[in-house]
């Protein structure tokens, strides 16, 4: 009987863990092969390069560039493009909310993170609605 119950409570640990990650998904790394997915000419990407970009590469790749242990890669790279697919794909980029919606804009606006200051964000808003400005 105490074999059977250690068993069935096995069985419902190994249950219980493989539903409780069932949803979690790989997250690409910055290489992926994925990223060829994304339609630079219809998402302004000559926009990005000189309006977003600048900004992420001056304050964002210390702690998200590639090989940076500890934080979350979001493909600040020294590669325009191979950024662009990234945060297009990762939904951290989008073109069709305002740009306030914007995770990249969301997560550094009040200036509360990680050292950015709110003039930074403020410009980080502005840059994206210059971005989208330019989406046909």
């Amino acid at each position: 009987m105490k074999g059977t119950n250690n068993f069935l409570t096995i069985l419902a640990i190994l249950l219980i863990v493989v539903i409780s990650f069932q949803n979690c998904a790989f997250i690409e790394p910055e290489h992926s092969t994925e990223a060829s997915s994304v339609n630079l000419n219809a998402l302004n990407f000559e926009g990005f390069k000189t309006t977003v970009f600048p900004v992420i590469t001056q304050n964002c790749a210390g702690c998200h560039g590639s090989g940076v242990p500890g934080a979350p890669q979001f493909g600040v790279a020294a590669n325009p493009e191979s950024s662009f697919q990234i945060l297009i794909q990762r939904n951290i980029l989008l073109e069709n909310v305002t740009p306030s919606q914007n995770l990249i804009v969301m997560k550094i606006i009040g200036g509360s993170h990680n050292g950015i200051t709110p003039a930074i964000g403020q410009n980080m808003q502005n840059q994206v609605t210059a971005w989208q400005a330019g989406i046909p």
